[in-house]
């Protein structure tokens, strides 16, 4: 039986009492299954192509959205998709020039204004807890991805 993560209502309700920074990080983070320090690696990908990897044709339908790059664990850049009205907001924050970003011990190159790893998660779980009285973490935004992911699948015919 799946551990249960937050639901669309929570995430939205979550990301509510945060930052504006913040708040768009977490419905990023919710819609893209998006680990906290992918935040701060965020790039479109015209501007980086991801590792070459197999992918399963059922990736992506079903939703629409742009393709951005994240670089993931152990460097992995992969593509993830953007919901197409959370990609304009993003983009609304891109910052003129890359800039270097020092998180736990690791350099990010970010290109946009939105909270990521570390201050993002801290920020989520503080939020998490003043919302429903208890958090899963920002990374349990990932699982909630993830899950929501696989009914999607399952209610197209996917196994």
């Amino acid at each position: 039986m799946l551990e249960v993560y937050n639901t669309t209502e929570q995430a939205k309700a979550i990301s509510l009492r945060q930052t504006e920074r913040n708040q768009l990080a977490t419905q990023i983070a919710y819609a893209a299954g998006l680990r906290a320090h992918e935040l701060l690696t965020l790039a479109k990908s015209d501007e980086r192509d991801p590792d070459k990897r197999p992918t399963l044709e059922s990736k992506w339908h079903g939703r629409n959205g742009d393709l951005y790059t994240v670089v993931g664990k152990g460097g992995l850049i992969r593509h993830v998709l953007i919901p197409t009205n959370l990609a304009a907001q993003l983009e609304q924050q891109r910052l003129a020039q890359p800039i270097t970003v020092l998180d736990r011990e690791i350099d990010y190159s970010q290109r946009y204004n939105i909270a990521g790893s570390k201050k993002w998660s801290d920020s989520f779980s503080k939020a998490s807890n003043r919302t429903l009285l208890f958090s899963t973490g920002a990374h349990g935004l990932r699982h909630s991805h993830a899950q929501e992911r696989m009914v999607e699948l399952k209610s197209l015919g996917y196994k």
